[in-house]
């Protein structure tokens, strides 16, 4: 995958379901678009509160964070909507790694609604004229 294809993915913003680039060439065009960038650990993590807790603190919202899903929309939206910055691309390591154990149908559920908080929160941006483009692995 070229620089050029992985700014295309990333202009379509939204969470992309494709095969992602790695982290560098992922982060380089990013850069090249001048978009604000964040890679979250999501290795390991298996609830909701845990996964909410690592997006916080990697993405270092406020105090007022209310550990739930509207919270995390609007954290998320407020952040970059006063970046200064035309877009954001936001890297989930490991989030589908975490899908395994007894707790299966849980993690995949916890998984679901989170990735579809930055889905919303990309259609959001997009109404005022940003880019949020979620990847995850």
């Amino acid at each position: 995958m070229t620089i050029e294809d992985i700014k295309a993915s990333i202009n379509e913003g939204g969470v992309i379901h494709r095969v992602i680039p790695e982290q560098d060439d992922l982060f380089m065009a990013a850069a090249e678009l001048d978009y604000w960038r964040m890679a979250i650990d999501c290795k390991g993590v298996t609830t909701k509160s845990g996964l909410l807790t690592r997006i916080s603190d990697t993405l270092q919202f406020p105090d007022y964070f209310g550990m739930n899903l509207d919270a995390l929309h609007d954290c998320l939206t407020e952040q970059l909507h006063g970046s200064g910055k035309p877009g954001a691309v936001v890297l989930l390591k490991g989030l589908r790694g975490n899908e395994s154990g007894p707790d299966l149908e849980t993690i995949k559920a916890t998984n679901r609604a989170i990735l579809g908080v930055f889905e919303d929160a990309a259609d959001y941006l997009g109404d005022r004229k940003l880019k949020l483009a979620t990847f995850y692995s």
